[in-house]
């Protein structure tokens, strides 16, 4: 059964499947334990559907959408609005403005709003716990993956992207972007503009794979924490174009390079070790210079 209710103050807590519409003004719709259509219109609205599989549109105005558990579908439009999907496969889409996403537990599906290239807004992106999809839009974006094995995108301008636990996939798209695999054995793909690309999470036994893209990138082997890829594992460098980008390591330890073949085709790789110690593979090429290419920290 369906039941509609119109208002700007709504508390259903029914089994019904509820299909509510709010007003032009700041209204305040809570749905029940069915499959809720709310469409809070105008205003600054604060819009939660509770249990089941519900359909939330926030409209125009500064909103809080708020999924609750099961399958969610949670637009923003207008505005700057904060989404949560909580627990469930959820799609969120955050519309026009600077909008926060949260997914929460499970397989859920982020877009910040690719509205305009007019519409530089800048949107935050959290997938959470589960293996979510995260796509960015035209501002300066920021993307965390959580837990999970998650995919995120920053689409264009000068974004953040961090994968989190799991073995994720970042692509930073256009602009000059920032991209931290952290743990688990990552694919980074800086794109177009020049990128700092850093797979590692400061300990632990991980393989990652990076390319730089177009443009001037920087290949992150050390930092703070020391040295990338101690002990085991070792970050592979796909892509390496020796006339513009770099590797950054930390300057507190030995460096040396050799040649082997360890990835890629049947061309020869150069090896970067610290202290005897292989961290890095620069694929099929031997054209490294650690005068011309790597900056020390």
């Amino acid at each position: 059964m369906t039941t509609y209710q119109t208002g700007s103050n709504i508390n259903f807590f029914g089994s019904d499947d509820l299909v509510a519409t709010g007003t032009s003004g700041n209204d305040f719709i809570w749905g029940g334990s069915g499959n809720d259509y709310i469409d809070g219109l105008s205003g600054d609205d604060t819009l939660k559907g509770f249990s089941g599989n519900d359909t939330i549109y926030g409209g125009y105005g500064n909103d809080l959408l708020q999924g609750e558990s099961g399958n969610d579908y949670l637009d923003g439009g207008d505005g700057a609005d904060i989404l949560e999907g909580g627990s469930g496969n959820d799609t969120l889409y955050g519309g026009y403005g600077s909008d926060s996403l949260y997914g929460g537990n499970g397989d859920d599906h982020i877009d910040g709003g690719l509205v305009s290239s007019f519409a530089f807004t800048p949107d935050y992106l959290d997938g959470g716990a589960g293996n979510d999809y995260l796509l960015g839009g035209y501002g300066d974006d920021t993307l965390y993956g959580g837990d999970g094995s998650d995919t995120l995108s920053g689409y264009e301008g000068n974004d953040y992207l961090n994968g989190g636990t799991g073995h994720d996939y970042l692509y930073g798209g256009g602009g000059n972007d920032t991209l931290l695999g952290m743990s688990g054995d990552d694919t980074l793909v800086g794109g177009d503009g020049n990128d700092r690309i850093d797979g590692y999470a400061t300990s632990g036994v991980e393989y990652d794979t990076l390319y730089g893209g177009a443009g001037s990138d920087t290949f992150i082997l050390g930092g703070g924490w020391g040295v990338s890829y101690q002990g085991f594992g070792y970050a592979t460098i796909a892509d390496w174009d020796w006339t513009s980008d770099f590797v950054e390591v930390t300057g507190n330890s030995s460096y040396s390079l050799g040649t082997g073949n360890l990835a890629g085709s049947a061309a020869t790789d150069t090896l970067v070790y610290s202290n005897s110690d292989l961290i890095a593979v620069i694929q099929d090429t031997t054209n490294v210079s650690m005068s011309r290419d790597f900056i020390f920290v």
